[in-house]
């Protein structure tokens, strides 16, 4: 089996992710497609099946902080398989240098340069703003 890359879908994606980037309104459909679909295909594609037990249901409306030891980067695709509702994630700023993903990092994330006393504390204002439009923090 010869498979062939298509750049055609890869901008078809890279379209959708500016688009939903453009206005933090829209974020729901961009969380909605890596939870549902992105991470799916990720976790599906290395083998692993996650088998998520809940102690308590998510509750609709209700916002939520979630916390992973991040010893991996599976830990990522499995906080987005865990949580139905939207939530925005805190990460260090040292990722924005990445191409491509550093520009829709910068989008959807909270960036925090973890050696600045003053950055630490203004994440706090930044996650006040996302909670106060129903999102989740992670």
């Amino acid at each position: 089996m010869v498979l062939h890359f298509n750049w055609h879908n890869l901008n078809c994606l890279y379209s959708f992710f500016l688009i939903t980037g453009l206005n933090e309104k829209w974020f729901p459909y961009f969380f909605w497609f890596v939870r549902n679909i992105w991470s799916t295909i990720i976790l599906y594609g290395m083998g692993l099946i996650p088998k998520i037990e809940y102690q308590e249901p998510f509750e609709k409306g209700k916002s939520y902080m979630l916390v992973a030891n991040h010893k991996s980067m599976i830990d990522v695709f499995l906080m987005l398989k865990v949580s139905p509702t939207p939530f925005i994630f805190v990460g260090k700023k040292e990722l924005l240098k990445l191409p491509i993903f550093g520009f829709f990092y910068k989008k959807f994330a909270i960036m925090v340069n973890r050696d600045s006393a003053e950055s630490r504390k203004a994440v706090y204002g930044h996650a006040e703003r996302r909670l106060s439009q129903g999102l989740g923090i992670c």
